[in-house]
C-alpha cells in the first residue's frame, strides 16, 4: 500500500506535449528532473490527434467504408515507429507484443461495428480509449528503461463512474477500494496512469468525456493525497483571454478554483471543468505549465482566500472566455405568465433528450424563457420542446419557439466581482460603445461571472473590446502619427524618452501603433516605441501608404481610447478629422488647415463627440498654452475684448533682427540659412500663417469669420509673387527693400520698432499686419524667435494677460503636441 508520509506529485501531459518521439523524450527529461524528494505519478493523454483518428475509424466502419482498414495500419505503423525509436531490448519487445494485441482487438471491434452497422457506446468508449493506453505504455517503457523503477496502471481497473454518459460522477467508495488493491509501494518512484478512460459499476468501459485526462489527474492526486497537480500543456498557463484572439492577453500567476472552473465552463481550453472537484476537497494546488518551458511556474490554482484583494473594478475581473457555435432558443407565450411549472417542464424535456443547457435567461414578466445550447443540438431541442408543449402550442398559449443558431457566449469571470460595484456597468458599456448588440444576459447569484449572448460574427471583437477595457490600463492610448518630418520625428523621440515613466508613474500607456507618411507606412500590432528603432522599421517595411487601413488599425475596437496625431500641414489629411472623430478616434494636431477651412467644417470638428476629443494647442503657439488659456477665460465667463500678438517665430526673428546695418532682404536670407523659415520662404512672408492663427483664435472666441475676412499685409514684393524658384526669389529680394526700409526708418524716428502682429477684437476686426510699437511696449523686447500673445479682457483690461516664449522650432512644437496627448489622457481620467 502507499505510504501516507510519501510526498506525491501528479503530472499530466496533454496530447500537444506528446506529438512525436522528440516530445516523449522531452517529457521524460522534465519528469526525471522533478523527482527530487517526491515520487511522481504521471497521467498521459493520447498522442496528439490520435483520439480524433479513432473516432474517424468508428465513423468509417459504421458506414462500411473500407478505408478504416488502411487507417488502422497507418496508426499501427506510427506507434510502432515511436516504440522502436524510444525503447530498446526487452522493453521494446514487450511493448511491441502488447501493441500487436491491442491493434488486433481494435481491428476486430471495428469489423463488428462494420458488419452490424451499429456503434454501441461501450464499443466506442473502448476504441477511443486505446489512444491513452498506447501513449501511457510508451511513456512507461521509456521511464522503466531510464529509471528502472516504474509501474503502469490502466485507470479502468480502479476509476469507477456511478453513472456513465450524461451527468456521470466518480463513485468514490468503489474507486478508493479498487485503488487500494493496486498495492502501490512507498518506494515506487514513477507511476504511469492512462488518462480519460474509466469503467462503469457494471465493469463496462467508459470515459470521462473529451479532454478528461485533466480530471483523471485530479482524481489520482486525491487518491494518492498528492501535494500538487501539474497540468502540462503547450501554453504558459491561464491567460486573461485566449491569446490567439486577444493580442494583449496576460498570464495569470494566481487563479482560484472557482474562477478556473468558470473559465473552463465558458470555453477556456486550458483545463477540463471537472478537474477542480477532487482538488478542492483536498485543497491541492493545481499548476498549469508549459511542457516546452519547464522552468516557468505558470499559473497556480488555489483557494480564493489565497489571492490578494484587488483595489479596482478592472482588476477584479480575472479573465474572459467564450463559447462559440451556440444557439439561442426562445420560448414565448402569454400562456406562460403566472403558470407554475412551465420552466420545470421545459428543462425536464431537455434533460430527457440529453441536451445540456449552457445558459438560461428569463424575462421578469414570465412571458418568455431563453436558453443557450450548442448549435448542433438546436433541432433536437426544438423537437423536444414542441412535444412537451404540444397542447399549449395547439391552443396558441405558446406563440413562438425560435432558434438563433449564429450566436456566441462571452463571460467575464472573477471571484472579487461581488465586492466591486460597477463591473456590470463597465461590461455592458464596453459592448455598447463597440456597437455590439446583446441578445441575452445572465449573472450567477455568486456574482462570480457575467455572461452575455451575442452574434457569432462579433465574438472575437467583443472579447478584444472587453479585455482591453478591463485588463489594459484605463488610460491606454492606441496612437498613430501622420507625418514623420521635423515635428513628427521629434515627437516620436520625446515619446520614446517618456512612455515607460508615464506607465510607471501615472498608469498612462501610450502605444504608438502606426506611422504614415506620403510615401510609406508602418503598422505595428503592439508598440513601435518599444523597439526604439522606428525609422529603420519604417524604411524596411516600406508598406505603401493607405490612410483607410491606417485608420482601421489605429482605431481597432479592442482599444477603448484611440488617437491620431497629424503632424503634417496637409489639407487633405485635415479633411479626415470629422470622419475620425465620428468613429471615436481623437485627433491631436499642430496642423492649422482644418480649423481654417470653411466655418461649417470648423463647427463639425469642434462639436462634442462621444469618447473622442479634438486638441490643437500647437496650431497657434507651438508649445505655448494659447488655445487652452483662451478657452479657460471663456469657460470662466470672462469677456474677450481683443487678442493681439506676434504669432510667427520666423517673422519675429526677422523683425527683431532688422537694423540700420541689416536690411530686410539680408535678415530674410539669414533666417533662411539658419533653417528658421519654410523651404519656400514665401510661405512665411505671405502673412497667411499669422492670418490662419488669428482666424483660429477668432473662431474659438465665437466669431463667425472666414480666412477672407482677415486683412493681411503680405511681405512678398508684388514683382516677385509669381517667381517659381525660391532661390531666385531670395536673390532678387534685395531689389525691393525700400518699402520695409522706409517703414523701419519712420519707426526709428518715432522711437519705435516694427513688429508683425496678428490681432482680432470682439467686433470681428481681424488682421495680420506690420505695426510700429513703442520701445516700452512688451512686444518691443522680443528676442530671437519668441512669440508673444496679449489677451485684453473684461478682467485683464488695462494690463493684459501675456504669454511669451519660443513660438517656433521642432522641439517646442512637438512638446506642445505631446502636452495635448497628455491632456487627452487626463480627460480620460489619468492622474497627471
Amino acid at each position: 500500500m502507499q505510504d501516507s508520509s510519501k510526498c506525491w506529485k501528479v503530472h499530466k501531459f496533454g496530447g500537444s506535449s506528446l506529438k512525436n518521439a522528440g516530445c516523449f523524450t522531452h517529457v521524460v527529461d522534465v519528469l526525471t528532473n522533478k523527482i527530487n524528494d517526491s515520487s511522481v505519478a504521471v497521467v498521459a493523454s493520447a498522442v496528439y490527434g490520435v483520439t480524433d483518428q479513432l473516432h474517424e475509424l468508428v465513423n468509417l466502419a459504421v458506414k462500411q467504408d473500407s478505408r478504416y482498414q488502411k487507417k488502422i495500419t497507418d496508426l499501427s505503423k506510427f506507434h510502432s515507429s515511436l516504440i522502436k525509436e524510444l525503447c530498446k531490448g526487452e522493453i521494446e519487445k514487450n511493448l511491441s507484443l502488447s501493441f500487436k494485441e491491442d491493434f488486433l482487438n481494435l481491428e476486430n471491434l471495428l469489423k463488428t461495428i462494420s458488419l452490424s452497422r451499429h456503434d454501441s457506446k461501450h464499443a466506442v468508449d473502448l476504441i477511443v480509449g486505446f489512444g491513452e493506453q498506447w501513449s501511457s505504455k510508451i511513456l512507461f517503457g521509456i521511464l522503466l528503461e531510464k529509471m528502472k523503477k516504474a509501474k503502469w496502471f490502466d485507470a479502468r481497473k480502479f476509476l469507477i463512474l456511478a453513472q456513465e454518459g450524461f451527468g456521470s460522477n466518480v463513485h468514490w467508495t468503489k474507486t478508493k477500494e479498487y485503488f487500494k488493491q493496486l498495492n502501490i509501494e512507498k518506494d515506487d518512484s514513477f507511476l504511469v496512469f492512462t488518462g480519460y478512460v474509466a469503467s462503469t459499476l457494471e465493469g463496462q468501459p467508459t470515459t470521462l468525456s473529451r479532454n478528461g485526462s485533466d480530471h483523471t489527474a485530479s482524481i489520482v492526486a486525491s487518491l494518492l493525497e498528492a501535494s500538487e497537480i501539474n497540468i502540462w500543456t503547450d501554453v504558459d498557463g491561464i491567460y486573461t483571454a485566449d491569446p490567439n484572439k486577444t493580442e494583449d492577453a496576460k498570464l495569470l500567476p494566481l487563479v482560484s478554483y472557482s474562477e478556473a472552473s468558470e473559465l473552463a465552463y465558458f470555453g477556456s481550453k486550458v483545463l477540463h471543468p471537472k478537474t477542480m472537484e477532487p482538488a478542492v476537497s483536498k485543497n491541492t494546488p493545481i499548476f498549469i505549465r508549459n511542457t516546452f518551458k519547464p522552468d516557468l511556474v505558470g499559473t497556480k490554482i488555489v483557494k480564493s482566500n489565497e489571492i490578494p484583494l484587488e483595489k479596482n473594478i478592472s482588476s477584479c475581473v480575472r479573465g474572459f472566455s467564450s463559447i462559440e457555435n451556440v444557439s439561442m432558443i426562445s420560448v414565448e407565450g402569454s400562456g406562460m405568465i403566472g403558470v407554475p411549472g412551465v420552466a420545470q417542464r421545459l428543462f425536464s424535456a431537455l434533460n430527457e433528450a440529453r441536451i445540456s443547457v449552457i445558459m438560461i435567461s428569463q424575462s421578469s414578466s414570465e412571458h418568455s424563457i431563453c436558453f443557450a445550447i450548442h448549435s448542433f443540438l438546436s433541432g433536437k431541442a426544438i423537437c423536444a420542446i414542441e412535444n412537451a408543449f404540444a397542447e399549449e402550442i395547439k391552443g396558441k398559449r405558446i406563440q413562438n419557439i425560435t432558434s438563433n443558431d449564429q450566436c456566441c457566449i462571452i463571460a467575464a469571470v472573477g471571484d472579487q466581482m461581488v465586492h466591486s460595484p460597477g463591473v456590470a456597468g463597465k461590461f455592458f458599456d464596453s459592448l455598447g460603445q463597440a456597437a455590439i448588440n446583446i441578445l441575452a444576459i445572465a449573472q450567477g447569484s455568486s456574482e462570480r461571472n457575467i455572461s452575455v449572448v451575442i452574434d457569432q460574427k462579433n465574438a472575437t471583437r467583443a472579447l478584444q473590446v472587453l479585455h482591453s477595457r478591463f485588463v489594459l490600463s484605463d488610460h491606454t492610448l492606441s496612437l498613430g502619427i501622420v507625418g514623420c518630418g521635423n515635428i513628427g520625428s521629434t515627437l516620436i523621440t520625446q515619446l520614446e524618452e517618456s512612455f515607460l515613466n508615464l506607465k510607471k508613474e501615472s498608469n498612462v500607456e501610450i502605444r504608438l501603433r502606426g506611422l504614415l507618411t506620403s510615401k510609406k507606412m508602418y503598422l505595428d500590432k503592439n508598440n513601435i516605441l518599444s523597439t526604439r528603432n522606428w525609422q529603420k522599421n519604417l524604411d524596411e517595411k516600406n508598406q505603401a501608404p493607405d490612410l483607410e487601413l491606417f485608420t482601421d488599425h489605429i482605431g481597432a475596437d479592442r482599444f477603448t481610447h484611440r488617437v491620431i496625431v497629424d503632424c503634417t500641414a496637409d489639407e487633405k489629411i485635415a479633411r479626415n478629422y470629422q470622419s475620425w472623430l465620428s468613429k471615436g478616434i481623437s485627433v491631436v494636431t499642430p496642423n492649422k488647415k482644418a480649423n481654417t477651412l470653411d466655418l461649417e467644417y470648423f463647427y463639425k470638428i469642434n462639436q462634442s463627440y462621444q469618447d473622442a476629443y479634438y486638441l490643437y494647442e500647437g496650431t497657434v503657439g507651438a508649445g505655448l498654452p494659447v488655445i487652452s488659456t483662451l478657452k479657460d477665460l471663456i469657460r470662466t465667463n470672462d469677456q474677450i475684448e481683443r487678442i493681439e500678438g506676434v504669432f510667427s517665430g520666423t517673422l519675429s526673428y526677422i523683425f527683431n533682427s532688422l537694423s540700420e546695418k541689416k536690411s530686410f532682404s539680408h535678415v530674410v536670407k539669414d533666417a533662411y540659412d539658419e533653417g528658421l523659415t519654410e523651404p519656400d520662404v514665401r510661405d512665411d512672408l505671405s502673412g497667411m500663417d499669422v492670418a490662419r492663427k488669428v482666424l483660429i483664435l477668432s473662431r474659438v472666441m465665437g466669431l463667425k469669420l472666414e480666412l477672407s475676412d482677415i486683412s493681411v499685409d503680405s511681405l512678398i514684393p508684388s514683382q516677385l509673387k509669381d517667381e517659381e524658384d525660391p532661390s531666385v526669389f531670395l536673390d532678387n529680394m534685395v531689389k525691393y527693400d525700400e518699402k520695409i526700409s522706409s517703414l523701419f526708418a519712420d519707426a526709428l524716428d518715432q522711437g519705435k520698432v516694427l513688429r508683425y502682429l496678428g490681432s482680432v477684437d470682439q467686433n470681428g476686426n481681424a488682421s495680420a499686419r506690420i505695426v510700429s510699437v513703442e520701445k516700452t511696449h512688451p512686444f518691443a523686447s522680443l528676442k530671437g524667435t519668441d512669440n508673444i500673445i496679449a489677451f485684453y479682457t473684461r478682467r485683464y483690461k488695462h494690463q493684459p494677460l501675456i504669454i511669451q516664449g519660443p513660438g517656433a522650432g521642432r522641439e517646442v512644437t512637438a512638446a506642445g503636441v505631446f502636452a495635448d496627448i497628455l491632456r487627452l489622457a487626463s480627460f480620460l481620467g489619468a492622474n497627471l
